[in-house]
């Protein structure tokens, strides 16, 4: 179950099914990625915007977003590089994939920069 807070005060307000283990808020939405896909939930009516299925044989790792676009890290079941994943928010397009390190096991954002963690402890950033 998903659980919208309030920024100021911390309280609690709706409460939503989580299309995933992976969130993200991402403007006014929730932005899921689990092993049925990725999914965008409307914060104020709690109601699924969108579900998309991940690329075939591949796990969900990560998720953030800003701005409208969010993106998934996934990793292939049996091996190979990973893949980043832009979703247009609004509508669950993806906009734009791109191969990354197969160690890749965080990703945050920035401004203008994307930025990827892995297991060995190398940062990367991609503009």
């Amino acid at each position: 179950t998903g659980l919208v807070l309030g920024m100021d005060s911390g309280r609690a307000g709706g409460t939503h099914p989580a299309a995933g283990r992976l969130a993200a808020a991402v403007d006014t939405s929730a932005l899921y990625l689990g092993t049925g896909g990725a999914a965008a939930v409307d914060l104020a009516l709690g109601r699924e915007r969108w579900r998309t299925p991940l690329p075939a044989a591949t796990t969900p790792v990560d998720v953030t977003g800003l701005d409208g676009a969010g993106f998934g890290l996934v990793a292939p079941d049996r091996g190979g590089p990973a893949r980043l994943l832009r979703y247009a928010v609004p509508t669950g397009v993806v906009s734009a994939e791109r191969q990354v390190d197969d160690a890749a096991i965080r990703v945050w954002i920035g401004p203008g920069v994307l930025v990827l963690a892995t297991s060995a402890g190398t940062v990367h950033g991609l503009a």
